[in-house]
């Protein structure tokens, strides 16, 4: 019997199980004894002891706030789930699950060489865990978008070996020097931080006759020509996942193949729409 679970109970519990994650991270924060009549001088003397503490709890909270945001962004890309993606998600969330162990640990050893290894392996599976769920999703299945065109799930694919790449490179980084290894652990999250260059989908070009439209991707540029259109609504009613007068922009050149918009472009009968392959 096949069955499907809807996408909102999988980033239900996904939200539940990080969210349980980060409370057992503070837990692991273990705050040195100090006199009833300790004032503010004595706290910041003992900053300095919590400072390695504080510091491993920041990172895994940054590492595990990332996971979150870009699962909430990879089922954006979604249509559906099925029972491997479920099984991938579980593999994704034991891992995950594991931070909170190496982080105290680390916390309390922040040199130890065991210490960066097993933080920096539970943070490589993680991140290659999520990538191979990611990756089913896109390449090994029905389940994603179809708008989501493949030269985009290959530049999402690449991204996504950030991760693992950097992490690995920590864990044998350790056994060299730790501080190459703790370094790399805290760059890491950071690099999700800074924001990806997209290229502008569509412009405006106001000329003598008018104003141009152009809608760009990878491969291909269409450009509109409103004052050669006369509405006769072919390319709507060819290609509406693409055309659609209703919304703004009313092309959407991401929700089909270059070569359907192209084949409805050669539709058009007055040349208001036109193309130009880029690759």
């Amino acid at each position: 019997m096949s069955w499907e679970m809807s996408k909102n109970r999988v980033e239900a519990f996904t939200d539940g199980v990080l969210a349980i994650i980060i409370t057992i991270l503070v837990l692991e924060l273990d705050m040195p004894e100090m006199p009833e009549s300790a004032n503010g001088s004595d706290f910041i003397s003992i900053l300095p002891e919590l400072m390695p503490q504080l510091i491993s709890y920041l990172v895994s909270f940054l590492v595990v706030a990332i996971y979150w945001v870009n699962h909430h962004s990879f089922f954006h890309r979604l249509s559906s789930t099925n029972h491997t993606l479920i099984w991938l998600n579980v593999h994704f969330l034991f891992w995950v699950s594991l931070i909170p162990f190496p982080t105290g640990h680390m916390g309390e050893h922040p040199f130890s060489i065991m210490a960066n290894v097993i933080l920096a392996a539970v943070f490589f599976m993680g991140s290659l865990s999520f990538k191979m769920m990611s990756s089913y999703s896109m390449f090994g299945s029905n389940i994603c978008q179809d708008s989501l065109q493949h030269e985009e799930k290959k530049r999402i694919a690449r991204i996504e070996w950030i991760g693992p790449i950097l992490y690995a490179t920590a864990i044998g980084s350790a056994f060299i020097d730790t501080r190459i290894s703790i370094l790399l652990m805290i760059v890491t999250p950071l690099v999700y931080f800074i924001p990806a260059r997209e290229k502008k989908k569509v412009r405006s070009i106001r000329n003598e006759k008018g104003v141009i439209k152009e809608y760009t991707n990878d491969n291909i540029k269409i450009t509109w020509k409103p004052e050669l259109c006369e509405h006769a609504g072919n390319c709507f009613n060819g290609l509406p996942k693409v055309f659609n007068p209703k919304e703004r922009p009313w092309i959407n050149i991401d929700a089909a193949t270059s070569e359907e918009i192209i084949h409805q472009v050669n539709h058009c009968p007055t040349d208001a729409l036109s193309f130009i392959k880029i690759k």
